[in-house]
């Protein structure tokens, strides 16, 4: 932005002129027209037209980012250049691994603003009821251990040998550790209303262990966070099951 000061604008306006514009400075005041006040931008920072122009290219994004959201917004459907759409799951809201060489760049990657919210029809019931009807779980077991149902890093290798009773009543706790815990309670529960024939959740067994593994391998609080807040969700949606 140019500094414009009195002294630099040789002239001053008449009454008659259009456009006038007062300028101040140390108390001292002059009436400019606007043709002055250009005239001394354009000598003084040739630069400034350009810094304060929208280039076609820019306008040209801008209106395939648009296209790109609305037709997120609409359906969650993806648009075929991946480079500018999203690559999260809609169902879980976090993308699948990828690994970069040393120095690599790859912008391609995005998880998108959209998140979709299940359909009324959906069902999930919470940790504390799987708890507490060990007789309803279909394809599990209380004594089964997280270990041999998950990819656990070695950083959270201690929680592969809890059963998957004892991660239904795990409390979490702080740090890596204790995201770890809530993330395997809800996705313990997530697993016993996916396998379950007459709970209609949103996710299947096989999209909900490679989630929690993405989860767990990143050794993310947050990316845990996240995981575990929307299997929580699902998790409490309710069902027929008594």
């Amino acid at each position: 932005m140019a500094n414009i000061k009195i002294s630099d604008l040789t002239s001053a306006a008449s009454v008659a002129d259009a456009n006038q514009f007062e300028i101040n400075e140390a108390g001292t005041s002059k009436k400019v027209t606007g043709s002055q006040i250009k005239a001394y931008v354009n000598a003084s920072d040739g630069a400034l037209a350009a810094k304060n122009t929208v280039a076609t290219a820019d306008i040209d994004d801008l209106a395939v980012t648009t296209a790109k959201l609305d037709a997120d917004a609409v359906d969650g459907t993806k648009i075929a250049d991946d480079a500018i759409d999203s690559d999260a799951d809609i169902a879980t809201g976090i993308t699948v691994m990828t690994t970069l060489d040393c120095g690599e760049v790859d912008l391609t990657w995005d998880a998108g603003m959209y998140e979709k919210e299940p359909p009324g029809d959906f069902e999930g019931d919470t940790p504390g009821f799987w708890k507490r009807h060990k007789s309803l779980w279909v394809g599990y077991s209380p004594g089964d251990l997280i270990g041999n149902i998950f990819d656990l890093p070695p950083e959270l290798g201690k929680l592969a040998d809890v059963t998957l009773i004892n991660a239904l009543k795990s409390g979490g706790g702080k740090g890596i550790i204790g995201k770890a815990k809530n993330l395997l309670r809800s996705a313990v529960a997530a697993l016993l209303n996916a396998g379950h024939p007459d709970v209609n959740y949103p996710l299947s067994e096989p999209e909900i262990i490679s989630a929690v593994n993405a989860a767990l391998v990143s050794l993310n609080e947050v990316t845990m966070g996240d995981l575990h807040k929307a299997l929580d969700k699902f998790n409490n949606l309710g069902s027929d099951l008594k």
